[in-house]
């Protein structure tokens, strides 16, 4: 982890996954006007979160987060253990 990161655990992450769940969406079925505290920030580009996957890889759980990218427009599955919280 790097210096000065803020990570999230996965219970915080679920709950803003499901606060975000209710916002409203565009015709593009993409979240408008996301609050940044309910956004998260994963390899320094802010995200909103929009699920979490768990799986296992030789036994041992892995746990994704399912990230959307606010400017791109596009999905990244990123290990959980690197998304940090967002601070303006």
């Amino acid at each position: 982890m790097k210096r000065g990161m803020v990570k999230i655990d996965r219970k915080e992450f679920l709950q803003i996954c499901q606060k975000v769940s209710v916002l409203p969406e565009t015709t593009m079925h993409t979240k408008t006007s996301i609050p940044p505290e309910l956004t998260v920030l994963y390899d320094g580009i802010q995200f909103y979160p929009t699920g979490y996957e768990m799986t296992f890889k030789q036994g041992i759980s892995q746990h994704t987060a399912i990230l959307h990218d606010m400017k791109a427009h596009s999905v990244v599955y990123a290990d959980l253990d690197k998304v940090e919280k967002y601070k303006e």
